[in-house]
């Protein structure tokens, strides 16, 4: 009778002690922070986010809800209410709720109503002849093109000005763009000539900004776009933003010529600034900076990136000049 009753100490001794290390280590995990962590949805992983799309299930979360039932349903064509709401979402735009509605087809108490007139009234979504919008239409990815091009466009215009081509010539508009280098893109995609006239400038101007980046050389313009792919395109248009919106370093290599201070009057000021920027030159000499050239100089262009100017600067005090964005 000693031996079984020995075997049995052991086992429970093994099964306490098992019991116990598993509790441990778990409490270890939660706090060395590798407990994992829920996903977001039910029918595709955060890990496959990453891996298949290049961003966080995070990220997408700003851009889409899910459904109540957990799912997030990745691979359902998108339409074009979802995808209004997307954008308002995705972007950080105002939405909308005018008293009498644009479209005969969206009413007031329609689910997307707020988020539609929200993407009209910022110009980047339109309809049909009628006065309809088709909520209810799967979306096609030239219309995305349009609706995600006239937004980008729009900011690189408020924060420059121009749209910068790829020579640092500015535009004054997506269409000039367009009409001088824009059309340059499009031919690359075997199916181009399916892109119809009206998305062709945004269509090229997301390929320039590397937003659209097409498949197979196929641009494949009248397909629809799933919840998934029409969520990576918002964070793509979003990322693209904040270049265009990210201020720009300042002049570099700044030297004035002769070293200030100098009682030379017209004094070499040359740096290096990003190409086409605007460079203002102040004098800091006797108090507050004054400004010395209006308008301020636009640097030459000599790469898409960086450029080298120079300016002789005529001052009646003894110079103590600098140069800075303006």
């Amino acid at each position: 009778m000693g031996a079984p009753r020995s075997l049995a100490v052991r086992t429970f001794t093994f099964a306490l002690v098992r019991t116990f290390t598993l509790a441990l280590l778990l409490v270890l995990v939660s706090f060395t922070g590798y407990a994992l962590a829920a996903e977001h949805w039910t029918d595709i992983t955060d890990q496959q986010w990453i891996d298949d799309y290049g961003v966080t299930a995070d990220e997408v979360a700003t851009v889409a809800d899910g459904y109540p039932d957990g799912s997030f349903k990745p691979y359902q064509a998108v339409n074009r209410g979802q995808f209004a709401k997307m954008a308002v979402n995705g972007l950080g735009l105002d939405t909308a709720k005018p008293a009498v509605p644009t479209f005969k087809d969206v009413s007031r108490t329609h689910i997307f109503y707020q988020f539609i007139e929200g993407a009209y009234a910022e110009g980047i979504v339109g309809g049909y002849e009628g006065g309809l919008y088709k909520p209810d239409n799967p979306i096609t990815r030239q219309q995305t093109n349009s609706i995600l091009g006239r937004y980008l466009s729009t900011v690189e215009l408020e924060v420059t000005g121009v749209i910068r081509g790829a020579l640092g010539i500015g535009y004054p508009s997506l269409q000039a763009w367009y009409e001088a280098e824009g059309w340059f893109y499009l031919p690359a995609y075997d199916d181009q000539a399916q892109v119809l006239a009206i998305h062709r400038p945004a269509t090229a101007y997301l390929i320039y900004r590397d937003v659209v980046k097409g498949s197979n050389n196929k641009l494949n313009p009248n397909n629809s776009l799933s919840r998934a792919q029409a969520a990576v395109m918002v964070l793509r248009v979003l990322a693209a933003a904040d270049l265009i919106t990210v201020a720009p370093p300042g002049p570099t290599n700044l030297l004035t010529l002769p070293a200030s201070p100098s009682s030379d009057g017209r004094p070499y000021v040359t740096g290096k600034t990003i190409a086409g920027g605007k460079v203002a030159v102040y004098d800091t000499f006797g108090g507050g900076p004054r400004r010395l050239l209006k308008p301020p100089l636009t640097a030459g262009a000599t790469s898409p990136r960086a450029s080298r100017c120079s300016r002789r600067v005529s001052t009646a005090s003894p110079p103590r000049s600098r140069t800075k964005p303006d």
